[in-house]
């Protein structure tokens, strides 16, 4: 029971640590961008006659502000924390749509700012999600160059060439830095969420309800694979799979995930990740640390990518 408590207590730790990680990114995120409207507010004024430009970043910059603060002084659950996030896309792509119509025709760069979000989506929220905003994005950016064919800006002249040159560039670096802080993000929630299921490091959950006739059967069985995987370190081939395992013993998956039930491990994956963990705890007590790399451990543990 004790150990059963501990295993909730870490699950939801860990879990409160992913969404302080995730408002974490969307404040650190927000603030950039309020930072880089403000920015083109600023060089907008400086060089172009024309008003309403600099008005629609003057109040992007401070809606974002806004929200900026309203998340700081509240606190939300994380489904709460995901609604936020889609509003804002939202609406963000929607703000977008303004500068595509009417500086489409000079510039791409109001269609860059649309780039970063297929990848943000897909980390932090899902692969549906990245699909429908993807599609989204892409709907605005038609439908804006759509729109522009039929009004012609009197301030959008050869005058403000190298200008628009420059917001181009801009935008591509601003982007670039925002896809850096995305994937930063990622590998610091990846890491979290590598810790959510204790089992990974060979705390094993309490046996699967087996039919007690069969039960030494399975035990047998799961002796027999187990003295074989570790004899020839099958664990050690990133590709091995139940299905390989099952090939060479001729049986289907569905024995074999009962054995390995019966020993306390709630399926494959967590069995053979256990092994690994074990084997790379010795394999790290026995080499110099000073003449290996990260990369040489994970790998000869089974290991194919360094996050996990």
């Amino acid at each position: 029971m004790l150990v059963f408590c501990e295993k909730i207590f870490k699950r939801n730790k860990n879990n409160n640590l992913a969404k302080e990680l995730e408002e974490e990114f969307l404040l650190k995120y927000l603030t950039f961008m309020c930072m880089i409207l403000t920015f083109y507010m600023v060089i907008f004024y400086l060089n172009i006659e024309e008003i309403y430009p600099v008005l629609f970043l003057l109040f992007g910059a401070v809606t974002i502000g806004v929200l900026c603060v309203f998340i700081c002084k509240n606190s939300f659950t994380k489904v709460k924390l995901r609604k936020i996030i889609r509003s804002f896309l939202i609406f963000g792509i929607l703000y977008d749509l303004y500068f595509i119509i009417v500086f489409s025709k000079v510039s791409v760069g109001n269609i860059v700012w649309l780039l970063p979000i297929p990848l943000g989506t897909y980390i932090f929220l899902s692969k549906k999600d990245s699909f429908f905003y993807s599609l989204y994005s892409v709907s605005i950016i038609i439908i804006g160059i759509s729109i522009s064919y039929y009004f012609s800006f009197d301030f959008l002249d050869s005058r403000y060439r190298t200008f628009f040159n420059f917001t181009e560039v801009t935008a591509f670096i601003f982007n670039g830095l925002i896809m850096c802080l995305m994937l930063y993000y990622k590998d610091k929630i990846n890491q979290v969420g590598i810790l959510k299921e204790p089992e990974t490091y060979g705390i094993k959950n309490p046996k699967t309800i087996i039919d007690k006739e069969r039960e030494q059967e399975y035990e047998d069985f799961f002796n027999k694979i187990n003295s074989q995987i570790k004899e020839n370190m099958y664990f050690k081939d990133s590709k091995f799979s139940m299905s390989k395992l099952c090939v060479i013993y001729d049986t289907n998956s569905s024995y074999v995930s009962r054995a390995i039930r019966t020993k306390g491990y709630s399926n494959f994956n967590i069995y053979l990740n256990t092994l690994r963990i074990n084997y790379i705890k010795e394999l790290i007590k026995q080499s110099d640390l000073s003449k290996v790399t990260l990369m040489y451990i994970y790998t000869e543990g089974g290991f194919s990518n360094q996050p996990t």
